[in-house]
């Protein structure tokens, strides 16, 4: 199989509580949420999605209980001012575990967490 023109269709991330995670991707970091359902919500991002699947879906999708849900997962996301963008997030209390910097790679970055750290 060839990856060539091929795209992400989603970024998989497990939650405690749907609800929080959607409140936090929506109200927080304004992205659209597309659709929402007991134990799943969709988030859109660019051409791309957040899944966002509860323990009861993800225990129905793979078999197995996830202990640690919300962690362990990394989105990374280019945006056109980071400084501008990272005063507007930390205005809505989004908790950053790494200000703004520049990286020995050349990007400059920014990380926070989620509702569930």
């Amino acid at each position: 199989m060839q990856y060539e023109n091929k795209k992400i269709e989603a970024t998989v991330l497990f939650v405690k509580d749907i609800k929080k995670a959607v409140n936090f991707y929506v109200e927080k970091l304004d992205l659209e949420k597309t659709e929402e359902q007991e134990d799943f919500a969709n988030i859109k991002i660019g051409n791309t999605n957040i899944a966002l699947l509860g323990p009861k879906v993800v225990n129905d999708l793979i078999g197995k209980k996830i202990t640690n849900p919300g962690h362990s997962s990394l989105i990374a996301a280019e945006v056109e001012d980071l400084d501008k963008t990272y005063k507007e997030l930390k205005s809505k209390r989004v908790n950053f575990i790494k200000e703004p910097k520049m990286q020995s790679w050349g990007q400059y970055t920014a990380y926070f967490t989620d509702q569930d750290g």
